[in-house]
């Protein structure tokens, strides 16, 4: 299975995380926002809240 991580749920994240997954793909949608992670979560395979800016969290995430 395609894996794609996608960074930041603003208009644009939003649609290729939600089409990309819909297509198929195995998606994590990262974003800070509590609120867009919610919104998207039903439609992404894992949605993850934190700062993907923060060099720690991030590698915490990735090793999910």
């Amino acid at each position: 299975m395609k894996q794609v991580g996608i960074l930041g749920l603003g208009p644009f994240g939003t649609s290729v995380a939600t089409t990309l997954y819909k297509l198929g793909y195995e998606v994590m949608a990262i974003d800070q926002n509590t609120d867009k992670i919610q919104a998207v979560s039903n439609h992404v395979t894992h949605a993850v809240q934190a700062d993907a800016m923060d060099e720690e969290a991030f590698k915490s995430i990735i090793l999910m």
